[in-house]
């Protein structure tokens, strides 16, 4: 850009010099009864002048002004970077018991750019999640929610810790509601496992919207799991059955086998229900 414009400034110098070979002129600057007379030369020349010293004459008094400023800047980040001479990661875990004091200077932080953007994105993911995890009743945790920019609420591990949280509150048609909004856009392992947990009035709803990712992840445990237990609450057997056999065929789960005895003691295969309750006993020692 800077060359661009040092190639414009010599062309416009060469073609005013042009013009003035061919024709000096004058100027002719009168005010009152006072005038003045000068080379047109001498007049460009002498503008370029005062508009360059006003130009750098502004600079400088905003740079006079701003001194005090980024002299405290330069002290908090010189006294940051001698005690706590750290790597990315051992700075995240220096302060990792800190949470409400960092969320208060998080905006701080990201001005004085103490650490690189990626640096700060994974510690603000960290420390909303880790607030979240900590709120002991919903009205806290909905509050915090609120508070927490917008941005950072399609944050995976944000939403995880969001859903986990109401979900030990029994708000499954607000963990199933946010997971959905989630999920319709990409996929997600972890939170596929808590929309399956969520029991819900829409068990079917969320069954179809979980069966649009069995063509790309057939054999994913996660998946297969959340699916086995939607079906069970649709009472839809058979299918729970296929789906609950397909994830133990991969992951050898105690309550997996547990829940696919409780299905097949509905389908009325009494012996094949017992196998499995032996199985989950098994796998539990």
């Amino acid at each position: 850009m800077k060359l661009i414009i040092y190639v414009i400034v010599l062309l416009l110098a060469i073609l005013i010099g042009l013009m003035i070979k061919i024709d000096p002129g004058y100027v002719l600057i009168a005010y009152h009864h006072w005038t003045a007379e000068m080379p047109l030369w001498f007049a460009v020349i002498a503008i370029a002048i005062i508009f360059l010293l006003f130009h750098y004459g502004i600079r400088i008094w905003i740079a006079i002004a701003n001194i005090g400023e980024r002299w405290h800047i330069w002290k908090i980040k010189r006294l940051f970077y001698r005690e706590h001479p750290l790597t990315n990661s051992g700075f995240i875990n220096l302060i990792s018991d800190n949470w409400g004091k960092l969320l208060q200077s998080l905006s701080q932080i990201k001005k004085l750019r103490l650490i690189p953007n990626e640096v700060y994105a994974q510690l603000e993911t960290k420390i909303y999640s880790n607030l979240i995890i900590k709120q002991n009743n919903l009205h806290s945790l909905k509050k915090l929610w609120r508070s927490i920019p917008n941005a950072s609420h399609k944050k995976p591990k944000i939403i995880y810790a969001y859903a986990e949280s109401l979900l030990k509150f029994n708000e499954n048609e607000v963990v199933a509601n946010a997971l959905e909004k989630q999920l319709k856009s990409s996929w997600n392992e972890s939170l596929i496992k808590l929309y399956g947990m969520a029991k819900t009035k829409h068990s079917l709803k969320q069954l179809r919207l979980l069966e649009n990712f069995i063509s790309g992840h057939r054999h994913n445990p996660e998946l297969l799991l959340a699916l086995g237990r939607i079906s069970a609450r649709c009472k839809l057997w058979a299918k729970s059955d296929e789906y609950l056999s397909m994830h133990l065929r991969i992951a050898k789960n105690p309550a997996v086998y547990s829940l696919l005895g409780y299905v097949r003691e509905q389908q009325g295969e009494s012996s094949q229900a017992t196998e499995m309750y032996h199985q989950s006993a098994l796998n539990d020692l």
